[in-house]
């Protein structure tokens, strides 16, 4: 920044741009943005302020790049050292936003995608429209044809002008949008060649790396593999802390991998890494971590039988994700409905009477929606949360077909930690001392020490009230 003004114009405008960059991978939102948005004032470019203009911005560049297609403008004059920064200064907003402010996140890939297309610029086209095409996909809804078409697009691209960068970029899209698919074996297969490719073969690669590593590893905790996932997380964390990255920090500390520390029986260490990163995200900006943290400190309630807390911090991380408009994202409302029903069913685990069946009724409620997102892991979410609320009714037996058709559903798409949970529920529910044996050993083989404290977090008060 010290450099800017001794150059000229555009280099001095590169240069803070790179620094509103580093600015807001460090967690510095609010200074990062400023720098950013200045910038793009200095290039012609507005931001739109509010949320509701935001959406009308988006809305009307989707529109624009659904009737225009992605086929790059043929120019006969080459692209300009400012139009090459108005791509550069959207492209950085479009990623440092991306996991902080989804909107505007979107919106900006989606006019950088345009500026892309204008400019004839191949490579970032295939990058604009893989990445445009992932968060649309995620979204799902009336934007979902659109979304296929642009990552099909960017597939051919990357066919007709090849390069690592372009094969390293569309594996990590495809492996991010398979987490949105609840697809985590493919995510990590996925993610795991984009890092590779990137180590190996490209440069300047550092924030896509980071990203690769964060998406494998959070495939590998979703999958159950917490053991495995133990042995990697200490190395990244590492070298998150060496660099000074406090984006990947926060992304090792909430997310999936709050699992690990959980499974060691670990829970006031997770709790205290939860505050410690939280405080360091004071933006009002920063809805996404903010909600990630209440989902980790919810989740650690439930852990440590803290029901009251649990709904509390369930309750503040939805108000995150509407504020973040990630309510739109169909892996977070999956992933957000899940906890508010086990909060639900924690909090009617120590009622009685017309309480109970008040909670009970809202445990139910989002089993309902659940099962409306029409993917196997949602069907197992909902029958998991069912089979707990039946078991607190008494009624065993219906209990337990929820409980198996929960374990079935998910090992169909991989999530062994979540299957061993319901069949070690299903266990203690029937009698059976040897399967439940089995199933802690499973559980043990995956990285938990204490099954009773898993059986607490997937299903809260159920050991407490299993059938005789």
């Amino acid at each position: 920044m010290r450099a800017a003004p001794q150059l000229d114009e555009l280099s001095s405008i590169d240069i803070r741009r790179r620094a509103g960059e580093q600015l807001l991978r460090a967690g510095h939102v609010e200074q990062g943005t400023q720098i950013l948005f200045h910038l793009l004032r200095q290039l012609g470019l507005s931001a739109p302020r509010w949320d509701f203009t935001i959406l009308l911005s988006l809305l009307w560049a989707l529109i624009r790049i659904k009737l225009r297609g992605v086929a790059p403008a043929r120019r006969t004059e080459p692209v300009s050292g400012s139009e090459r920064l108005r791509l550069d200064v959207c492209w950085t907003v479009a990623t440092g936003l991306s996991v902080v402010h989804h909107l505007r996140a979107t919106e900006f890939q989606a006019r950088t995608l345009l500026l892309a297309l204008d400019a004839g610029d191949t490579e970032r086209i295939v990058r604009c429209s893989a990445l445009l095409g992932t968060t649309l996909g995620m979204a799902g809804g009336p934007t979902g044809k659109l979304a296929a078409s642009l990552r099909a697009s960017a597939r051919q691209l990357a066919v007709e002008c090849p390069s690592d960068e372009n094969t390293a970029w569309l594996e990590l899209t495809e492996g991010v949008a398979s987490m949105g698919d609840w697809k985590f074996e493919a995510c990590e297969r996925l993610c795991q060649r984009a890092e590779a490719t990137l180590r190996t073969r490209c440069t300047g690669a550092a924030w896509e790396i980071v990203t690769a590593q964060a998406f494998a590893l959070w495939s590998t905790a979703f999958r159950g593999n917490l053991r495995q996932a133990a042995n990697r997380l200490p190395e990244l964390m590492a070298s998150a802390r060496a660099r000074g990255d406090r984006n990947a920090e926060t992304s090792l500390i909430l997310s999936p991998l709050h699992l690990v520390g959980l499974g060691l029986d670990d829970a006031p260490a997770v709790r205290r890494e939860c505050a410690r990163i939280m405080n360091e995200w004071p933006s009002r900006l920063a809805t996404f971590q903010h909600m990630c943290g209440a989902y980790v400190l919810a989740q650690v309630d439930l852990y440590e039988a803290r029901v009251e807390n649990a709904w509390a911090n369930v309750s503040y991380a939805w108000l995150m994700l509407r504020r973040g408009h990630l309510s739109r994202v169909q892996f977070q409302r999956i992933d957000l409905l899940g906890l508010r029903g086990r909060a639900a069913l924690g909090q009617a685990s120590v009622m009685q009477g017309g309480e109970r069946q008040r909670w009970l009724r809202r445990t139910y409620a989002d089993a309902r929606r659940l099962a409306t997102e029409a993917i196997p892991s949602a069907f197992g979410l909902a029958a998991l949360l069912e089979g707990g609320a039946l078991a607190l009714e008494g009624r065993h037996d219906d209990s337990r077909r929820r409980l198996l058709f929960a374990a079935e559903s998910f090992e169909r798409v991989g999530m062994a930690l979540h299957a061993n949970v319901a069949r070690l529920a299903l266990a203690i529910s029937a009698g059976g001392k040897a399967e439940q044996l089995a199933c802690e050993q499973q559980l043990w083989s995956l990285g938990v020490a204490s099954s009773a404290g898993m059986l607490r977090l997937w299903l809260p008060g159920f050991r407490d009230r299993r059938a005789v």
